[in-house]
C-alpha cells in the first residue's frame, strides 16, 4: 500500500521537488477529470489558455509559455483546429509562420474551462487565509525564478 499524502516523505518533511511534483500531479488529474464534460484535456485547455493571453502567437513560442515540448504542441494545436477552437492564419510577412487564434467556440468553451478550473484553484487553497494564498503563489514564482536563472 502506497504511503498516504501527507505522511512520511509525502508530508511536510519530504524532498520539496517531490511535494512539488505531487501537488503538479494531483492538479492534473483534478484538471482533466473536471475537464472532461468540458471535453477539453488538461494540455488543450493550457495551450487554449496560451492562445487566450497571447493571441497570434507561433506555436514555437505557444511550445516556450506552454512548457510543453515543440512537437507535443504541435499535435494539441492540430487537434485544437480540427475541432474548431482555434484558428491557425498564415502570417502576412512570412507565409512558413502560423499565427494562432481563439474561434468563437473556443473562446466560448475556454469560458467553461475556466470556471471548473477557478473551482479548482478555490479548493487548492481552502483553509488557506487570502494572504497565505498570496504567499505560496509568491513562493512558486520565485521557485520558477531561481531555477530558471541557473539554467
Amino acid at each position: 500500500m502506497p504511503t498516504p499524502i501527507g505522511e512520511n516523505y509525502r508530508g511536510p518533511d519530504g524532498r520539496l521537488g517531490y511535494l512539488m511534483r505531487q501537488a503538479q500531479q494531483a492538479l492534473w488529474v483534478a484538471l482533466e477529470t473536471a475537464l472532461r464534460p468540458v471535453g477539453i484535456t488538461a494540455s488543450q485547455f493550457g495551450v487554449l489558455r496560451l492562445v487566450e493571453v497571447e493571441p497570434g502567437a507561433t506555436g514555437a513560442e505557444l511550445a516556450c509559455t506552454s512548457m510543453f515540448s515543440p512537437q507535443a504542441t504541435q499535435e494539441i494545436l492540430v487537434v485544437l483546429e480540427a475541432a474548431g477552437l482555434v484558428d491557425r492564419k498564415s502570417d502576412a510577412s512570412d507565409r512558413r509562420v502560423r499565427r494562432t487564434f481563439l474561434t468563437k467556440k473556443g473562446a466560448r468553451i475556454l469560458a467553461e474551462a475556466h470556471a471548473q478550473a477557478l473551482i479548482l484553484e478555490e479548493r487548492m487553497v481552502s483553509g488557506m487565509s487570502k494572504r497565505q494564498s498570496q504567499e505560496l503563489k509568491k513562493a512558486l514564482v520565485h521557485v520558477a525564478r531561481v531555477l530558471a536563472d541557473e539554467g
